[in-house]
């Protein structure tokens, strides 16, 4: 390839369909260094993300890849900061001739500042100063929250109860216990049924579970 007008057509094509695509916080450019870098621009779609038009000029990184004609410094997903406060995620893509010199770029930018504001206030409701999440059970019968009790136990220990030992009923039992699914009724032979235990020994358990320790 000899200049950017060889291309230009196919160029122009892709830049509607990546700012078709992206919306209109999406600028696309297209730079010719052929015309000299101070305006270079010869064609840009939704030029409003950084107030350029046809015939505007080259940014400082173009003017530093140009003048140094380095190979391989082709950049994606940078993120930039114009002086009016907009914050761009942009990549630009750089066109070099038969003898690898550097005659114009492909540039998309977009404007991503809502999306950053947005996840900086996300970032304060989920820091650690905010409120630790809460496993709040809603249901329609206490039954519901015993069963669903029972789950969340066997979820982190999962042990089947035929391989089940003391301490391991224990457990079960000084976690349900803890949780207050004891003051619900008929929990008691709920439990004695899953484990396969007396009553008196459900309760033996739940002596020893809260017998405070010497």
């Amino acid at each position: 390839m000899k200049s950017i007008n060889e291309i230009k057509p196919e160029l122009e094509a892709i830049m509607k369909g990546i700012a078709e695509q992206f919306g209109s916080n999406c600028e696309v450019v297209l730079h010719d260094h052929s015309l000299g870098l101070e305006k270079s621009i010869v064609a840009i779609e939704n030029g409003h993300v950084t107030n350029r038009k046809i015939g505007d000029a080259s940014t400082n990184i173009g003017f530093e890849i140009h003048k140094n004609n380095r190979i391989g410094d082709d950049q994606y997903g940078y993120i930039t900061k114009l002086i009016n406060g907009k914050v761009l995620r942009s990549s630009s893509i750089y066109f070099r001739d038969d003898e690898g010199k550097v005659i114009g770029a492909l540039c998309i930018n977009l404007d991503i500042t809502n999306l950053v504001a947005l996840q900086k206030s996300i970032q304060h409701l989920t820091s650690e100063s905010a409120p630790v999440p809460v496993k709040e059970i809603f249901a329609n019968n206490v039954s519901d929250i015993l069963d669903m009790l029972i789950n969340e136990y066997f979820s982190e220990h999962p042990i089947p109860v035929e391989q089940m030992s003391k301490q391991d009923m224990c457990n079960l039992i000084g976690f349900l216990d803890k949780r207050g699914a004891f003051l619900i009724r008929n929990s008691a032979p709920k439990v004695c049924s899953l484990l396969k235990i007396s009553k008196f020994t459900l309760y033996s358990y739940l002596k020893e579970i809260n017998e405070p320790t010497a």
